[in-house]
């Protein structure tokens, strides 16, 4: 029976074969958090009618809708694939079952989804809010030394009802979340032993610019410069040894470097391939502790592909991403 209460809420995603046309969600992730809102502006008449101190109901009326908010999830094993090829844009797969190689890197974001929250009511029902035409604006992979590896986002999206009925939840057989423990960060090929590590992207797509005269949503968000992908590790000043000072001296002199990032258990992997340069900050000694150093960075293309300047790849059992 339901509780009435949080512990019921869920999460669905599939994905849209033509923008802003809802289909039934059939792929759920565990959710942390999800606020993904609706916001109706008002259009309101300036015209006097003669003798009225008040706005009449004929006087005002709805116009532009925007729907989007953020969702948080913990970085699962598998079901995310369709989150990270929203985020970066396209998707090669290859392999064979079990185990299948997916690799997600940079492109054009044509990939919508529609999202449905599942809000619990203290009466018993939960209730679904269900939102079309969404894409990806921002996303971030964060991980901290003794705990769970997350995933966060900010979606966009066209429109929001409550007239779809609510699915019924269903999750990947052995789901389980990626672990900082699992962790290890490399800078040209060196172990950089880490304290937390973080990566985001920016996708820069238009929002509110796509309303036109006739409707009161948006038109397909599109991209409207570059995108951006940032991130940090936080280590320690001198450790390791081998790399001494040289990741500072990197920031120092302009020097970019190669990070990989994975997350490894048995036969499935995530990593994180990126050339990145490094923005610094320069360490300081403020108290009787070791020495920290925080490494923000920018990944930027080594070459003509985008795709050289990060690239995630997925080793699960998803046969499609």
């Amino acid at each position: 029976m339901p509780t009435g209460t949080g512990v019921d809420r869920q999460v669905g995603y599939a994905v849209e074969s033509s923008y802003g046309t809802g289909v039934v969600v059939t792929r759920f992730l565990p959710a942390i958090s999800a606020t993904i809102t609706k916001d109706i502006q008002v259009s309101e008449s300036n015209a006097q009618i003669a003798g009225a101190k008040v706005l009449r109901s004929t006087q005002w009326m709805q116009a532009k809708a925007m729907v989007g908010g953020d969702v948080q999830h913990e970085l699962h094993t598998q079901s995310m694939g369709l989150l990270l090829r929203a985020a970066f844009g396209t998707v090669t797969t290859t392999g064979a079952g079990p185990s299948y190689t997916h690799v997600f890197s940079p492109a054009d974001k044509t990939v919508s989804f529609t999202t449905q929250v599942g809000v619990p009511a203290t009466f018993g029902s939960v209730l679904p809010q269900t939102s079309t035409g969404c894409k990806v604006q921002s996303w971030e992979i964060a991980a901290a030394a003794g705990e769970i590896v997350t995933w966060g986002m900010t979606v966009v999206a066209q429109e929001q009802t409550y007239g779809t009925a609510i699915a019924t939840p269903s999750y990947a057989a052995n789901l389980t979340s990626w672990h900082a423990r699992s962790l290890t960060v490399q800078i040209d090929g060196t172990l950089v032993p880490t304290r937390s590590f973080s990566v985001k992207g920016e996708t820069n797509l238009t929002t509110d610019d796509r309303l036109f005269a006739g409707s009161t949503v948006i038109a397909e968000p599109l991209s409207k410069g570059m995108d951006s992908y940032t991130g940090q590790i936080d280590a320690e000043w001198g450790n390791p040894s081998s790399l001494g000072t040289l990741l500072y001296q990197r920031f120092l002199t302009g020097t970019e470097g190669t990070l990989v990032a994975i997350l490894a258990a048995g036969t499935l992997a995530g990593t994180i391939t990126a050339n990145i340069r490094f923005d610094g900050t320069t360490p300081s000694a403020t108290d009787n502790g070791i020495t920290p150093l925080s490494l923000p960075f920018t990944c930027v293309a080594s070459g003509t592909l985008d795709s050289s300047a990060i690239r995630v790849q997925l080793v699960n059992n998803d046969a499609a991403a």
